[in-house]
């Protein structure tokens, strides 16, 4: 099965910069499993640190989003140039929901 993966090394990367907990358990774990494992190439943790106070400031809410908006369409973009067609998105990095599958037509 091909896995988009779209995830940081750790969730804790902004405090312990050299956590890899995250790609031990989840990147690793998949590979190991057979599966193809495709990163997204993006920064999918940036948040953590730029927009600490995203919760209660209104300017680090605006720019959150912002970041959030872009990261999704270049995760999407990236799925449909890789496929050629789309694919399975299995879950947001960002709001850790799932998402269904997104699929065209092959007409």
């Amino acid at each position: 099965m091909r896995i988009f993966y779209a995830a940081g090394a750790s969730p804790n990367a902004y405090d312990i910069g050299e956590s890899t907990l995250w790609k031990r358990n989840l990147h690793d774990s998949l590979a190991k499993m057979g599966h193809e494992v495709v990163p997204f190439r993006g920064d999918v943790t940036g948040h953590f640190t730029r927009y600490r106070k995203y919760g209660h400031d209104p300017e680090d809410k605006r720019g959150f989003l912002e970041y959030r908006a872009r990261l999704q369409k270049d995760l999407l973009i990236q799925v449909e140039r890789h496929t050629g067609r789309g694919g399975s998105i299995c879950s947001s990095p960002i709001s850790g929901r799932r998402s269904a599958s997104r699929r065209r037509s092959t007409g």
